[in-house]
């Protein structure tokens, strides 16, 4: 009997929103940090706003903060797009076989229970 092999596409970390989103976390991260260094530094970096009134401490520092952690998600996602990282959704064949015998094979294996034998010793 011949074996069918099936082909799904699988679009991957490429898809329009991962785009989108690099995008915008990119753009607002950049202007929250720019805003957050304007408070710091007293220059105004940002054309458009007066981010300079902002005080430093509670404002500057957190809009320093979530400037970083929003570049340093956007730099991720982009990674992922440039990587084309793809999450397989089905297993076939061999690959499948292989995976159903080792899971028949540790389906009895509690490590609990044995750490447990263990510790009454």
């Amino acid at each position: 009997m011949q074996e069918t092999i099936r082909k799904n596409k699988i679009i991957g970390s490429r898809c329009f929103s991962n785009y989108f989103w690099t995008f915008f976390l990119l753009i607002g991260g950049i202007s929250f940090l720019l805003a957050g260094l304007s408070s710091y530094i007293k220059i105004n970096l940002l054309p458009f706003t007066n981010s300079m009134q902002l005080v430093f401490i509670p404002q500057g520092l957190v809009m320093i903060f979530y400037g970083t952690l929003s570049l340093l998600l956007s730099l991720y996602i982009l990674l992922m797009i440039i990587l084309d990282v793809r999450i397989p959704q089905r297993v076939d064949g061999e690959a499948k076989r292989a995976i159903e015998e080792f899971a028949k094979a540790t389906k009895d294996f509690n490590p609990r229970a044995e750490l447990f034998d263990k510790a009454k010793l």
